[in-house]
């Protein structure tokens, strides 16, 4: 706990630890292949990620890189396309020994393409907008950060990271709910909190530094963590928790969240909306994926032309409800407004009616008026 994560220990570790551990190419990779990743403007994130498969290829070839020839390029795509990564995976540690390559001045023996197999190419199994709200409802009983953290990371499809570093200061109350700004891998991005605005609020009126501009929006509740950032672990702890409790069986991660809600939106979002929504650079093949694999419910329109299905839509399927009094979006398992505290449903009128306090102001005022 404490702090999320900082890839400065990470590039540490490995200037430490991988001219000891690496057989052949350990100096290499802490050295100038690091410096060379960085000099390119690659996030440290990335950096440590290609370090780390630099040493996968360097335990695979057992020979210093500056030696390697074609077969050696040939026993490597061997390997790698014989392995049980995923595509993307299989994708990455090839870019990586095409950086290696361009470091080494080898890129005569770059003759290896970069592109994934089109059947290979499909969605992990998501999780439906009811399960997600069975989850939050769950999570609405024990704490409401956690509810809060559940709902937002689905609405947003935010990054974990995304989540763990998010600021008080960056959450801005608006007529419809809030606008929560996320700081990812393409800069920042603002977008709105709707469907789960009253379970952040509902978080925010309770949370201990709502005041502090920097303390963190998902913040440690731990006593002596109090007000730190919850690390990766806590986060997909929070996660597994609700999912057990809400009867979901599948293995469940905080990117599962991310994956649900994009598949959703891809139906709805042209590539270049959706790249924006997801916080990837324009014309990120990740976004060509989802649109492709989502079919922008084409079987649905098909069977609608003919009338033999009724048209659905998705992004309405939770329900919210504005607030008579000061137009706050509520979520539809609310009975009062968590803004002003109006009652949104009959039964919160009922409530209300046969309260202490009701009866006790409708005494007050008829004693005034027979004065």
């Amino acid at each position: 706990m404490g702090t999320f994560y900082n890839p400065d220990r990470d590039i540490t570790n490995i200037k430490l630890r991988y001219p000891k551990e690496i057989k052949y190419n350990g100096e290499f990779i802490a050295g100038k292949f690091m410096k060379y990743l960085l000099a390119q403007g690659l996030d440290k994130k990335r950096v440590v990620k290609f370090c780390r498969y630099a040493k996968v290829v360097s335990e695979w070839l057992n020979k210093p890189f500056d030696q390697i020839d074609e077969e050696d390029i040939e026993e490597f795509l061997a390997i790698v396309n014989t392995s049980k990564y995923a595509e993307w995976t299989k994708m990455d540690i090839k870019l990586t020994m095409r950086k290696i390559l361009q470091c080494l001045g080898k890129e005569e023996l770059d003759k290896f393409t970069l592109t994934i197999k089109r059947h290979e190419e499909r969605l992990p199994e998501i999780l439906s907008e009811d399960t997600i709200k069975k989850m939050v409802q769950v999570a609405s009983e024990v704490d409401w950060r956690d509810a809060a953290l559940l709902g937002v990371a689905y609405e947003t499809a935010a990054r974990p990271n995304e989540l763990q570093s998010m600021l008080i200061r960056d959450v801005v109350e608006t007529p419809y709910g809030f606008r929560v700004s996320l700081k990812g891998k393409t800069g920042e991005r603002r977008l709105p909190v709707v469907l789960f605005a009253s379970t952040l609020k509902k978080w925010l009126m309770i949370h201990p530094f709502a005041k502090d501009p920097e303390k963190p929006v998902f913040c440690s509740l731990a006593s002596n963590y109090l007000g730190e950032f919850l690390s990766y672990s806590h986060f997909s702890k929070i996660f597994k928790k609700y999912a057990k409790k809400a009867g979901v069986k599948n293995g469940i991660n905080p990117y599962i969240f991310r994956h649900s809600r994009l598949t959703v939106m891809a139906k709805h979002m042209t590539e270049a909306e959706l790249c924006e929504f997801a916080g990837w650079i324009q014309g990120s093949k990740m976004a060509r994926v989802y649109v492709h694999l989502s079919g922008r419910d084409i079987e649905d329109k098909y069977l609608q032309i003919y009338g033999l299905k009724e048209r659905e839509d998705e992004n309405n399927k939770t329900k919210l409800v504005t607030c008579m009094r000061c137009q706050m979006q509520n979520n539809e398992i609310e009975k009062f407004c968590v803004r002003c505290g109006y009652p949104l449903t009959s039964e919160a009128v009922r409530e209300v009616l046969e309260g202490d306090v009701f009866k006790q102001e409708l005494k007050k005022m008829l004693k005034e008026l027979i004065g």
